[in-house]
């Protein structure tokens, strides 16, 4: 599915004012989610010309690797961690720019992966798609601090990071907590 237009354009007006090293909390209705994921990975890969890290936990890596590559960006400088494929039963992508976890609760061994591939492959923006799945696996307790762990790393770095989530998630003492680490809060219209 190619990308909307006016949400590329909403990306690049939201994302052009930032500075490096910033993290962003995005906040999507669920009808435009897979749009704004795409919109959000290609101002990066092509329009900044980064590499980086893409954390799925909705789809598996094979299932996006190939809306990415259908959206003309680049999978050779993603690296991605496939936090899904062992829940749902798909078979696990070894390669060198995959690595499969057993499940989205397996937030400790995901922890490590991302130490690893940060180090290792001088990743220079995080996506994690997304808090809300993170939410169907973890209590909200260890979600939130996981998000700080996370947060942490990427400041260390000073590395851009997106946490992505749907609108219906962020609300009360999580969007509080969440957006405590965040620099900016994005809804996507």
């Amino acid at each position: 599915m190619p990308i909307d237009a006016k949400i590329s354009m909403q990306v690049d007006k939201e994302f052009s004012v930032l500075q490096n090293g910033f993290i962003a909390a995005i906040v999507s209705p669920p009808e435009k989610y897979f749009n704004v994921n795409m919109a959000i990975t290609k101002y990066f890969s092509n329009k900044r010309k980064m590499a980086g890290v893409y954390i799925t936990m909705n789809k598996p890596y094979n299932t996006i690797s190939r809306a990415l590559e259908d959206n003309k960006i680049d999978t050779k400088k993603i690296f991605f961690v496939d936090a899904i494929s062992g829940v749902i039963g798909v078979e696990k992508s070894e390669n060198e720019n995959c690595v499969t976890l057993r499940s989205p609760s397996a937030l400790t061994e995901l922890g490590i992966v991302i130490s690893k591939v940060c180090s290792a492959k001088h990743p220079r923006f995080l996506m994690m798609d997304s808090l809300s799945t993170m939410l169907v696996y973890n209590n909200q307790h260890s979600t939130i601090k996981f998000i700080h762990y996370v947060t942490t790393q990427l400041r260390k770095c000073s590395w851009p990071g997106i946490i992505f989530s749907l609108e219906k998630d962020m609300q009360g003492n999580l969007f509080d907590s969440i957006t405590q680490f965040c620099d900016k809060v994005i809804r996507m219209q």
